[in-house]
């Protein structure tokens, strides 16, 4: 709500496309439809300029009554679904031109590398189970090394060299692993899985002592997350630093309650479970998946 109480915005997921409206007092309303995006320091951009612009528009019908001005096209640019070409126009999807369905690849501002990455997408995608996994994910890294050299740090291309050196065994180029996912998290140091990305490489490279100090800095450059709080006290327990563990193993459980029960199913914590079930028998657990388990079953059936 705009604080004259005049202007009231309203965001809604559906499934994979969020819708947003303004409104205003007299029920005058501008909607429009946005696909999921990630946010990147320029989809966040492009989404803010669409606000401010339904906003600029809204006022205007305000000012002047016409409602010409509740009838906009596209006012978040590619976040609608388009591709910016290299000439700086767009290419919508649903056209003969378009290039790729996928909602990751709107914000690929050079159309030759939205190509290649939709190929190297379309080959990691379709090769899990494959009799010819190897094979598909060979020629997706010789796709990934094809790209040219003023796009070799662009966040997409940094994640799938990443998700390539998860997946093949045989990658041994670990000090190029960290360097990508070291210059992939100063891109986008909200994302946890960067984070994760880099301590595995990390810990490929240098071992689990390393990791655990880029999963300290993670969570001081990201913040509390149950995530990396679990991968911590995870290490943790492998080095058999048990005190620093069970810290650890408290901080995931104030971000997610539940998560101790899956900390008793796996074996990386086998020497801290007791530990676990003794926390899991106090009254502020107890409350706190309560009240998780509400809050779900609410959020589940719409209530």
């Amino acid at each position: 709500m705009s604080p004259d109480g005049l202007l009231k915005a309203t965001i809604r997921q559906h499934g994979s496309w969020f819708s947003y409206s303004l409104s205003a007092g007299d029920d005058a309303k501008i909607c429009t439809s946005i696909d999921i995006f990630r946010a990147t320091a320029v989809r966040l951009r492009a989404f803010h300029t669409g606000c401010a612009r339904v906003a600029l528009f809204m006022k205007r019908y305000l000012r002047t009554g016409d409602r010409k001005w509740l009838t906009l096209e596209r006012p978040f640019g590619s976040l609608h679904g388009g591709i910016r070409t290299a000439e700086g126009g767009y290419m919508w999807r649903g056209t003969k031109d378009d290039i790729d369905t996928d909602q990751w690849i709107d914000l690929v501002e050079d159309e030759q590398l939205a190509r290649l990455l939709s190929q190297v997408e379309q080959l990691l995608n379709e090769c899990s189970g494959n009799p010819n996994e190897q094979e598909m994910r060979k020629r997706a890294w010789a796709l990934l090394e094809c790209i040219p050299e003023c796009h070799q740090y662009h966040a997409e291309v940094l994640r799938r060299r990443l998700q390539h050196f998860c997946c093949a065994e045989d990658f041994q180029d670990h000090a190029s692993a960290v360097r990508w996912a070291r210059r992939l998290v100063e891109e986008e140091p909200y994302d946890v899985v960067n984070w994760l990305s880099f301590s595995w490489a990390v810990e490929k490279l240098e071992g689990k002592d390393s990791a655990i100090e880029i999963l300290r800095e993670a969570l001081d450059q990201h913040g509390p997350d149950f995530t990396l709080y679990y991968e911590l006290a995870s290490h943790l327990c492998d080095l058999h630093c048990l005190g620093e563990a069970k810290q650890a193993i408290l901080l995931a459980q104030q971000q997610c309650p539940e998560g101790m029960e899956w900390a008793l199913e796996s074996d990386s914590f086998t020497q801290i479970h007791d530990f676990i079930r003794e926390q899991m028998t106090s009254d502020w657990y107890k409350s706190q998946k309560t009240g998780f388990e509400r809050k779900y079953s609410a959020e589940a059936f719409n209530l």
